[in-house]
């Protein structure tokens, strides 16, 4: 092997990716993430909303049963639990609790991205982008599969770990930051229950 060829193949080995980079695709991207997170059979996931003081934490449990806590701060904002047929919507601000049927929503949110988003959505694009408030990310673009126009943005680190989550881009209460996701965590017996404290109003609309 002459002189030439002898550097030219290091420039290779020094620059070119490495196989694991290069091999991604949008597609296997996306396996990877519905095979991680579609079977848990929980996930406790900790977050911050972008530009907003409101931070939380969310457990989801296939199939609709969800538990929010939001803080506004250090102080308690809201609690949202659903049972996989009651909805309870606890405002310690209002001093008050909405008790209502769940109703399957349609936009995409926190709650059911990890449940209904995963599954009912398709890759669009991988790319990678600079975000000012999370760095250098690969970014998955998902569309929906029944509204195609609908899409959410993933930002993945090293590992495809998911780094913030974009369910609107027009919305900016809508790009959560992910501090932390945990698979099947220990759970307290009825967790996805709500008893409503005392001295509060309560609205039951079921």
């Amino acid at each position: 092997m002459d002189k030439l060829a002898r550097i030219f193949l290091c420039w290779l080995i020094l620059f070119l990716p490495s196989s694991k980079s290069f091999c991604l695709d949008k597609d296997k991207v996306f396996e990877n993430l519905k095979a991680k997170y579609l079977s848990a059979n929980s996930l406790k996931v900790s977050f911050a909303l972008r530009n907003s003081r409101l931070q939380g934490t969310l457990v989801v449990r296939q199939p609709n049963l969800f538990r929010l806590v939001l803080n506004d701060g250090t102080v308690l904002d809201k609690i949202i639990v659903c049972d996989g047929k009651t909805l309870w919507n606890y405002s310690p601000r209002n001093k008050n609790v909405i008790i209502s049927d769940l109703v399957e929503e349609e936009a995409p949110s926190l709650q059911n991205f990890f449940t209904n988003l995963l599954a009912n959505y398709k890759p669009l694009s991988l790319a990678n982008e600079n975000n000012s408030a999370i760095g250098s990310s690969l970014v998955l673009t998902l569309k929906s599969a029944e509204s195609p126009s609908q899409l959410v943005r993933i930002y993945l680190g090293k590992d495809l770990a998911i780094k913030a989550i974009d369910l609107d881009n027009e919305t900016p209460l809508s790009f959560y930051l992910i501090k932390k996701i945990q698979i099947n965590p220990k759970l307290p017996n009825n967790y996805f229950q709500f008893s409503p404290p005392k001295g509060i109003d309560v609205f039951d609309y079921r």
